[in-house]
């Protein structure tokens, strides 16, 4: 059984499409919760996917790459390579830096712990296995007790900084859910602290979702990117909440409501 395909665009800007190419080559899997992203040239592309073995039940995260614009592609390889035997890998998120770089996040349950964590890898080409161990391979989230699950990954980048951002949900009675953004400025090779968008200064506010990310290059400095989140919000009933970060993600200005129950725009966003 396969499920992910993906078509390769001609240069006609997607008047027409070349036949359809099957990425996903192993037995007894199921391919699903697929990513995709390219360079801004658009020569180097990838995709990957959550696969679900079903001999086994395990769930990883696996990857192909093209280097020519889809016309040929690398060969099948597993991302998730730390997960183990009975692996619970999978969402993916994937952005290809201005270096060229395929950078990878994904959530996973890793034994012994209980619930979803966020984790980052990279790589240059779409040969070379991924290393195993803490060669490359970087925990973002900073879940100690283990009672937050990750989820709904969101990513995006400019040059060789990425952004991410991502629903951290309370597995406590009575907890809520934040989002929480996170970035690397060395091409993935490094992670900063996570910042909570929605309750900064500590505390359950609200119940928080869906969240969105843009990035507004501005100039070719590395430090004045202009980074936007957005997020369903329940504090004040069901709204949308926009952060900004003018320094490409270093501080975020003050939380703003962008709806109002009326459905009318919030002024001064």
């Amino acid at each position: 059984y396969s499920a992910r395909r993906v078509n390769r665009t001609r240069e006609d800007s997607g008047a027409t499409f070349a036949a359809a190419v099957q990425l996903d080559t192993s037995a007894n899997s199921d391919n699903f919760k697929h990513a995709v992203a390219a360079s801004a040239d658009g020569a180097r592309v990838v995709v990957a996917w959550e696969q679900l073995t079903t001999t086994t039940l395990a769930r990883n995260v696996f990857s192909r790459v093209s280097t020519d614009s889809g016309t040929t592609w690398a060969a099948e390889r597993r991302i998730s390579v730390n997960s183990g035997a009975a692996a619970v890998a999978g969402k993916p998120r994937v952005a290809v830096t201005s270096s060229g770089r395929f950078v990878f996040a994904w959530r996973e349950i890793r034994s012994p712990r209980l619930t979803f964590d966020v984790f980052a890898t990279y790589s240059d080409d779409g040969t070379t296995a991924i290393p195993a161990g803490a060669t490359r391979e970087v925990r973002i989230d900073t879940d100690a007790s283990d009672n937050r699950a990750s989820d709904d990954l969101r990513i995006a980048t400019d040059g060789t900084r990425v952004y991410l951002v991502y629903q951290d949900l309370s597995t406590v009675t009575s907890g809520d859910s934040d989002i929480v953004f996170a970035r690397t400025i060395n091409d993935g090779v490094s992670w900063g602290s996570v910042a909570i968008l929605d309750d900064p200064t500590g505390g359950e506010v609200s119940t928080s979702s869906d969240a969105q990310i843009v990035v507004d290059p501005r100039t070719a400095s590395a430090t004045d990117d202009r980074v936007y989140v957005a997020w369903l919000d329940t504090r004040e009933g069901s709204q949308v909440y926009l952060g900004r970060s003018d320094d490409s993600g270093a501080t975020f200005t003050t939380r703003t409501r962008a709806t109002q129950r009326t459905a009318h725009a919030q002024s001064g966003v």
